[in-house]
């Protein structure tokens, strides 16, 4: 499977949990069309899908080796993970990998 094939698996899983987080903040807030169309045109909230969080660390780590994810995952970093909860754990990495990233420029 090449990285394209990888990437279309990502984004149709992302699609889908975008629309059911988006039927679970109607439900839940009662919005209207105007609050809708808002809601879904905020980036933001595509980090409330966790197939979006995985993507984000697969293309930001996709060329690292076993060094990058050493000095990514030293010092506190298991037990920092072990105190993030469900989406946080990956948001937790992801923040790792972009600072990692940072340093090598």
């Amino acid at each position: 499977m090449n990285i394209n094939n990888l990437i279309q698996i990502f984004d149709k899983q992302i699609k889908q949990e975008f629309e059911d987080e988006l039927k679970k903040v109607i439900n839940s807030k009662e919005l209207n069309d105007k609050e809708i169309i808002k809601w879904k045109e905020d980036k933001n909230n595509l980090e409330l899908c966790e197939s979006y969080l995985s993507k984000q660390i697969f293309l930001k780590s996709f060329n690292f080796n076993i060094q990058d994810w050493r000095e990514i995952r030293k010092g506190d970093y298991f037990n920092e993970l072990h105190l993030e909860n469900g989406l946080n754990k990956k948001k937790y990495t992801l923040d790792k990998i972009e600072q990692y990233n940072k340093q090598l420029k």
